[in-house]
């Protein structure tokens, strides 16, 4: 097969929608050394990928994405010669010389549209929604998104099929203690935290995180702390800005953070607290399991999917959210459960899966016309 992937979401920042593209593609070229593959990826993030002799990197040499993915990316897939041509994020072309697959990853525009900018929320309606529709296969990232895309969208549920995400490795537990203190010293992390991490947007819901840990805090005979880690999506977001600018007592903003760092971070925390409207997947919970830390999060979308029963899941409530917060801190037997119980439930999830299940859907999609989920 002539396999393309569209990686244009991908930039030295991953996250979201880039970090699943990233991590498919990775992860298709230490498995399949038989198909060919065509990426097609911006010149400035050429370093970030060093792939097999079956992998060629194709140049994204237009800026714009509309003009990108309605244009461009369909002739270059003909000049490919591809069998298939997998967007794994934004719009497919409405028109290809080959057969489309379309990762959808959460319906937020549907569902949560005044969370999103207008110019996003316009682009999304007008192009993305119309080319999920036109696409011969949808994946998604969880069965609560499945559900969303047929149901919003209309489309047939043979043709949304469910690939859950996974985890990097680089997120586990880190016992060298001197490394671990290194991280706290050069971030001037206390000793202990509860941890949040995501794109601070509305979406995120951080006026229930900061109320949860601001009554979590009160209630609590020692100190702690609340630690941010994202970049800021909207910056007309209120609480976000309270956030950067420090206005708020015992909340520490860290922006983004390094990859090599990211993992230390989740080691430090005591808690990892996930007040999200709406999550397609939610990597952030995935990975702090994966390094051995209690997770709270509430109960919506996505979510009980991937934290199962290895962690505390809450409804949208500051008090319950408060004093789950103060319960884990406090329980030390506690905490021993969840890390154990959510290193199980992290390992049911890896990126060589999601690439295995994609690869065997590219085979049965060129070989038949119709995909079953």
């Amino acid at each position: 097969m002539r396999i393309g992937i569209d990686a244009y979401s991908i930039t030295d920042r991953r996250g979201g929608i880039a970090n699943v593209a990233y991590n498919l593609i990775i992860n298709l070229a230490k498995i399949d050394q038989r198909n060919e593959y065509f990426i097609f990826v911006r010149q400035q993030y050429r370093h970030l990928f060093d792939l097999p002799d079956n992998f060629h990197i194709e140049i994204v040499k237009h800026p714009h994405i509309i003009v990108w993915d309605q244009f461009l990316l369909p002739a270059m897939a003909s000049q490919c010669k591809l069998d298939i041509l997998h967007v794994p994020g934004f719009a497919a072309p409405f028109f290809s010389p080959c057969k489309v697959i379309l990762t959808l990853h959460d319906m937020t525009f549907k569902l949560f549209a005044d969370t999103m900018p207008p110019k996003a929320r316009y682009f999304w309606n007008l192009v993305v929604a119309p080319s999920a529709k036109r696409a011969d296969l949808v994946l998604t990232d969880s069965d609560s998104s499945r559900d969303d895309i047929i149901k919003l969208l209309k489309i047939p549920s043979e043709k949304v099929v469910t690939v859950y995400c996974g985890v990097e490795p680089r997120f586990r537990p880190v016992k060298e203690q001197a490394i671990l203190e290194e991280v706290r010293t050069r971030y001037r992390l206390p000793k202990h935290f509860v941890l949040s991490v995501g794109v601070l947007e509305p979406r995120k819901n951080l006026d229930l995180l900061v109320q949860s840990y601001l009554k979590a805090a009160k209630m609590h005979q020692q100190d702690i702390y609340l630690v941010v880690v994202g970049q800021v999506r909207w910056s007309n977001y209120q609480i976000a800005q309270r956030i950067i600018q420090g206005q708020i007592p015992g909340v520490i903003y860290l922006g983004h953070v390094p990859d090599t760092d990211l993992p230390l971070i989740y080691n430090l925390a005591d808690v990892f607290v996930y007040t999200s409207k709406y999550e397609g997947f939610g990597l952030p919970p995935l990975e702090a399991m994966a390094c051995g830390i209690p997770v709270i999060s509430v109960r919506n979308s996505s979510l009980p999917e991937v934290v199962g029963d290895a962690g505390i899941l809450v409804s949208e409530d500051s008090d319950e959210i408060a004093n789950k917060i103060v319960s884990v801190i406090s329980n030390l037997r506690l905490q021993k459960d969840l890390r154990s119980k959510g290193l199980i439930q992290a390992a049911k999830f890896s990126w060589k899966k999601s690439a295995q299940q994609t690869l065997d859907i590219y085979s049965k999609i060129v070989s038949t016309k119709e995909v079953s989920s």
